[in-house]
């Protein structure tokens, strides 16, 4: 199958006052489409760093990330954005849903973004927020709503664009066992329809649903599961 997203000797390296941390040290990674990886490791390993790098939030110090191909290190800003809005979901650990917006509107907003008609979007957002189980909370700001559904509606954004990526930092971490579970599920429901998923969890149901999983230890891949 054709590839998705590669890392290609990725390296990253932070300075903290006057230390200097290497979060990545030589990544090296393909994902096909239709995958399901994930990556399993300790606080610190580099795991979030690496998702954050292939998502086009942040870049390495030296190596490169490719989209299908296309070189993004050295993208322009405006370039990463569109190509992040159109091609790539993300989903948070913390959800981070605007606050002041309807579970409709945290979604609506992301097509908006994008250039989508009204009316399309509001359709779009409707039909999203029924896929992943929340349907019934569309006029319910994040305060009203739980983990879960916070998590479920962060899932429907990220779905947004029809991205042919979806990204994912913890997704379950803050949630209870019970959610944390009906979020792996989702996330296999999601894959089996071929949507491409690459996350971080420490969660093992999610790593019993994906189709590969990685570990990372100091910076490196070091083994597969």
């Amino acid at each position: 199958m054709e590839t998705i997203v590669e890392a290609r000797e990725l390296r990253r390296t932070y300075r903290l006052d006057k230390v200097e941390v290497e979060a990545l040290r030589g990544v090296n990674l393909a994902v096909a489409e239709g995958e399901f990886v994930a990556i399993v490791g300790a606080s610190g390993s580099g795991k979030s760093t690496l998702l954050h790098i292939l998502g086009l939030m942040d870049t390495p110090t030296s190596g490169e990330a490719l989209f299908r191909g296309r070189g993004v290190t050295r993208m322009s800003d405006g370039e990463r954005t569109k190509l992040r809005l159109r091609d790539i979901g993300f989903v948070f650990q913390t959800f981070n849903l605007l606050p002041t917006l309807t579970a409709f509107g945290n979604v609506e907003i992301a097509l908006r973004l994008a250039g989508v008609s009204r009316s399309v979007r509001k359709e779009k957002a409707k039909e999203l927020l029924e896929k992943v189980g929340v349907g019934h909370r569309l006029n319910h700001l994040p305060r009203e709503l739980s983990g879960g559904e916070r998590q479920r509606v962060a899932i429907a954004r990220a779905l947004a664009n029809s991205p042919k990526l979806v990204l994912a930092d913890e997704p379950t971490g803050n949630l209870d066992s019970a959610a944390g579970m009906a979020i792996a599920g989702l996330f296999h429901l999601l894959n089996k329809e071929k949507q491409t998923i690459m996350l971080v969890t420490h969660n093992r149901e999610m790593t019993q649903q994906a189709t590969r999983t990685l570990i990372m230890r100091d910076g490196q891949i070091t083994d597969a599961l």
